[in-house]
């Protein structure tokens, strides 16, 4: 696991960031380039807006200060929580057809 501040580098302004010690990459070098999703996809994120009620944006950003995460990383950390105690579809249907036989052999 990576122990790089990743709040605090997404929180850095170009001006931020010393470059002074990088060559600049020739043309060659960019004709090669990939985008950053195809190195590492887990940081591709798709822009999806929600508006949240006032308490709860309130609460995601305190907890996101007091952990030094950005309060979308606290939605995302929450959300990926749920839905991993979510039953499975297809667990789902056979308990509801299950439930169903049950109901009608009763």
């Amino acid at each position: 696991m990576s122990k790089t501040d990743w709040g605090r580098v997404g929180r850095m302004t170009d001006e931020d960031i010393d470059f002074s010690d990088i060559p600049p990459a020739t043309p060659e070098q960019m004709a090669k380039a990939l985008p950053l999703g195809h190195l590492f996809p887990e940081l591709v994120q798709t822009q999806f807006v929600v508006a949240l009620d006032e308490d709860i944006a309130e609460w995601a950003q305190q907890m996101g200060e007091s952990q030094d995460l950005d309060y979308e990383d606290i939605v995302n950390q929450i959300l990926r929580e749920h839905i991993a105690q979510q039953e499975p579809l297809e667990d789902t249907l056979r308990r509801v057809i299950r439930e169903g036989l049950h109901s009608v052999a009763a």
